[in-house]
């Protein structure tokens, strides 16, 4: 059974950690998308500190990453108002996606509709063995989920899940490739710090220029996107990160 909307006012906490920044969403059990959440998710986004190279977001609670869209504020709105937020969310999950450096989603419980696109928003997903996801905008009528979610695992697949609504565990997520990691119960925050800190070890412009190259060359043909990589590569050959590190490498031999 889905946890309901709750009653508390939503919040996004912010934790940092060296050059590793944690958002957690929470207005527990559910930690759903209200308006609310977006502006707060929003604002918690946009006042990182500066030195963030990684970002890890999750749910508060045991039950919920997120289980989607807040039902009571969809009932109790007009259609208009209704287009407004979503208008709102999809301009979240778009930040997210853009985020300059790498975002990692620890999921712990229901990954939902609203709470199951901000999982495939960010770069690197780490599931609790718990965690029960799915695109399950089709039992509410909605379309939604139909874009990353089959850039992911492909069309047929895709479709599958996006008709039928179905919810996966976490084993199924990650051989469908939706996940990268599925970890014991309530490890998931700590499993995707030690992976943050390995990350932010990084240089991070380096990280960012990773970032930029997958992203952009995604939906071009094999010859545009390895274009896309020939030019981030050459600006990294004029950074001292890259002579500093060459210069280390030869030094060890």
């Amino acid at each position: 059974m889905l946890p309901s909307d709750g009653l508390k006012t939503p919040r996004v906490d912010t934790e940092t950690d060296g050059k590793v920044s944690i958002l957690t969403l929470n207005a527990p059990p559910a930690n759903v998308f209200s308006s609310a959440m977006i502006d707060a998710l929003n604002t918690a986004c946009r006042n990182l500190p500066e030195e963030t190279a990684v970002l890890i977001i999750t749910g508060a609670g045991q039950h919920s990453f997120s289980a989607g869209l807040s039902i009571v504020e969809q009932d109790q709105n007009s259609e208009e108002e209704n287009r407004a937020f979503f208008l709102r969310l999809y301009g979240m999950l778009d930040m997210i996606y853009q985020l300059p450096f790498p975002v990692i989603a620890a999921l712990n419980g229901y990954t939902l509709g609203g709470g199951f696109e901000l999982a495939l928003s960010s770069d690197i997903r780490i599931a609790d063995e718990t965690a029960v996801m799915g695109a399950v905008g089709v039992t509410l009528g909605l379309v939604f989920s139909t874009q990353r979610l089959a850039r992911l695992v492909g069309y047929g697949r895709a479709k599958e899940l996006l008709f039928t609504g179905r919810r996966l565990g976490a084993r199924e997520a990650q051989q469908l490739g939706l996940v990268e990691y599925v970890v014991p119960a309530g490890t998931a925050l700590s499993q995707a710090r030690k992976l943050a800190a390995q990350i932010a070890n990084q240089d991070p412009y380096n990280l960012q220029a990773i970032k930029k190259a997958v992203n952009q060359g995604l939906n071009l043909e094999l010859n545009q996107g390895l274009e896309v990589e020939r030019r981030y590569l050459f600006e990294m050959l004029k950074t001292d990160n890259y002579r500093q590190r060459i210069k280390k490498f030869v030094e060890k031999r």
